[in-house]
């Protein structure tokens, strides 16, 4: 298949605005498939520089599909609804148009206010014609104005060009963040993010007074359904115990995977006390509600409130041992250690 593929819809998460999605498909040295990079740009945006380059220069530039249909252009309302083949004028040059894959088309048509001079490059990488449209009443000589809609479309053609390396290098450097950040399994905050947040909370807390809660919460007998059912279903069983947890929480709180079946949540400005009972609701929770493929789960908390002088070693030392006397006092329960 293609490695880039471009397509204009209009996108659900940004209120329905029109955008231009830019989706690259990563390969390995070897060719093998390992992913697929995807970033939308702003369609008001592309539309803006259009309209900009039509101001400064006097010339109409906007880009087709290989089907003729408008896919950007300075003017937002004929995007995705206007076809060259069917618009008056160049509808008779259209098939010429699209059919030139390899050099630049110079040629002129008769439009409603008169002849119209333009020139079209096909960019291969994108599958887009650029168009550059002139009214020969105003230009000064044809040598000239083709030397001039050359330039133009080598400028639009590095705006596009421009636009889609920066978007695809944000959505790397996003991804290669979120991959030092993120439990690759979960997609919740890894170990090193959990002490990061940490650290920020203790030091937050000793200058301004302030107090939290750490929660070590840990799935009773898990190793029993990896042995029974697989790694694959116990994969599962964290995903959808990450999901449940998540749905139960604060957006200030920091909910993480410390490693293998244990997991940190962080409560912000809530003390001990409070803790206790966010455990036992979610205790309960887990408890109530069976996960993948239906199996029960239980699960285990150790809770521990910063103290004036905690350190992170001392901290979460507290809360280990808090999470040790619940599995050793019967497992699917809240233990608080001061």
């Amino acid at each position: 298949g293609e490695l880039v593929e471009l397509d204009v819809d209009t996108d659900e998460v940004r209120a329905g605005k029109l955008t231009i999605f830019i989706n690259h498909r990563v390969l390995s040295p070897e060719g093998e498939f390992l992913g697929v990079v995807g970033v939308g740009v702003d369609m008001s945006y592309i539309s803006a520089l259009l309209q900009k380059t039509q101001q400064t220069y006097g010339r109409v530039v906007y880009m087709v599909d290989e089907s003729g249909l408008v896919q950007a252009h300075s003017d937002m309302s004929v995007i995705e609804k206007q076809n060259i083949r069917v618009s008056k004028g160049i509808d008779r040059i259209a098939d010429a148009i699209l059919s030139s894959k390899t050099d630049t088309l110079n040629t002129r048509y008769e439009g409603l206010h008169g002849t119209i001079l333009l020139t079209s490059r096909y960019v291969a990488d994108i599958k887009w014609y650029i168009i550059v449209e002139q009214d020969e009443s105003v230009s000064l000589q044809i040598v000239r104005e083709m030397l001039l809609r050359t330039i133009l479309i080598g400028l639009a053609a590095s705006i596009l060009t421009l636009i889609i390396s920066i978007q695809v290098v944000k959505k790397y450097n996003l991804t290669l963040q979120n991959s030092f950040r993120l439990d690759h399994l979960t997609q919740i905050s890894n170990r090193l993010e959990l002490d990061r947040q940490l650290l920020a909370e203790i030091a937050s807390c000793h200058r301004s007074g302030g107090t939290f809660s750490v929660l070590m919460i840990d799935l009773d007998n898990f190793k029993e359904i990896n042995d029974t059912y697989g790694h694959i279903v116990g994969d599962e069983t964290l995903i959808d115990f990450t999901k449940l947890v998540s749905a139960q929480i604060r957006k200030t709180d920091v909910f993480g995977r410390w490693g293998g079946d244990e997991f940190l949540l962080i409560l912000p400005m809530k003390t001990g006390l409070e803790g206790v009972s966010i455990g036992n609701h979610l205790r309960a929770t887990v408890t109530e509600r069976n996960t993948y493929l239906n199996l029960s789960l239980t699960i285990s908390i150790g809770v521990a409130e910063l103290n004036e002088n905690d350190t992170l070693e001392s901290l979460l030392s507290r809360t280990d041992k808090a999470l040790y006397k619940a599995k050793t006092a019967g497992k699917d329960q809240v233990v608080f250690q001061d």
